[in-house]
């Protein structure tokens, strides 16, 4: 049996999922579950859902990161692009991000899929390296400023 948010995924314009979801956050959990999954036509809309009702760093959807970034691989192309938008707004451990990036990685390499979703996989990949140069810079400085003390 179809649930409420279900119906809602493939009857409804966006605007009035986002409407929905402001009003049932009681569904949140229920929608973050559909876009790890592999029921479809849910599971793709429920990722391009979230990334549009979800909060920056969202603490709702902190306990599925690991799970999102297993099921990536799995999922085609369009689904994947959804469900990086969501990682794209939370705040990932350092493992976590290496993982994504391999995952990535392992996505842009791939020579069949339509050069916009290479594109958007290398962009994001490119924002993963400037944030570990970045890290790997302040630590050399803090380690030069430290021993120069």
């Amino acid at each position: 049996m179809e649930t409420s948010l279900e119906h809602l995924l493939i009857s409804s314009h966006k605007d009035e999922m986002i409407v929905y979801m402001v009003a049932h956050p009681e569904d949140f959990e229920e929608a973050i579950k559909l876009a790890i999954s592999n029921k479809q036509p849910y599971s793709w809309r429920s990722a391009w859902l979230l990334w549009s009702c979800m909060e920056e760093n969202d603490q709702r959807v902190q306990g599925y990161i690991k799970d999102i970034i297993d099921t990536l691989t799995t999922k085609n192309e369009d689904h994947q692009r959804e469900l990086i938008k969501i990682l794209q707004q939370m705040e990932l451990s350092d493992e976590y991000e290496g993982f994504l990036f391999d995952v990535c990685v392992t996505i842009w390499k791939k020579i069949d899929y339509e050069i916009t979703i290479c594109h958007f996989y290398f962009d994001y990949n490119y924002c993963i390296f400037c944030t570990w140069t970045n890290k790997k810079t302040n630590t050399y400085e803090l380690k030069s400023s430290y021993t120069k003390s």
